[in-house]
């Protein structure tokens, strides 16, 4: 378990180097270590491990599309379909498949804030149409971090940064 552990550790490390981003990169960084090194979590070993894996799993993901886009012209926002999303199956344990609008918000959560549980992306995109916020295009235009009152504070946070990040890159 303890080799199964250092090797997870290790995966993650790697694919949190891959991140382009600094501030996504730092805050993965300080995500990673706090998980692997809490000795208070109310949830189990294997718990902690599903969730790592998941964790993991979703770097890698983005990663390929990153990859990916370098590769191929990436489209705009306003030409999101619903076979350019990724599988919601993550975000689905009702059964129900979630509308258009749920999953690209669901989609668009996960990329600002990767490390997000599936119960918090369920709610944040849930809270965000509700206010009105039903597109990538109004999301990325009009959401202040007023806005995000509903949300847990560090996700809060690490959303505003990643916001920060995107208004920084559109400067350049």
């Amino acid at each position: 378990t303890r080799l199964s552990i250092s090797n997870l550790y290790k995966r993650c490390m790697q694919s949190v180097k891959r991140i382009p981003s600094e501030n996504h990169r730092l805050t993965y960084l300080v995500y990673i270590r706090g998980a692997f090194r809490s000795t208070t979590s109310p949830y189990t070993l294997t718990e902690r491990m599903k969730d790592a894996e998941e964790q993991l799993k979703r770097m890698n993901y983005y990663h390929s599309l990153r990859d990916q886009n370098k590769k191929q012209p990436s489209p705009s926002t306003t030409n999101v379909t619903i076979k350019d999303r990724p599988s919601q199956t993550d975000l689905i344990e009702t059964g129900e498949t979630p509308s258009n609008e749920t999953a690209i918000m669901n989609d668009w959560i996960l990329k600002a804030v990767p490390f997000l549980n599936t119960k918090d992306v369920r709610l944040y995109a849930q809270h965000l149409i509700k206010d009105g916020f039903d597109s990538v295009e109004i999301v990325e235009q009009e959401l202040a971090p007023d806005d995000l009152d509903f949300m847990k504070k560090a996700h809060k946070r690490a959303l505003v940064r990643y916001l920060k990040g995107r208004e920084d890159q559109a400067a350049s």
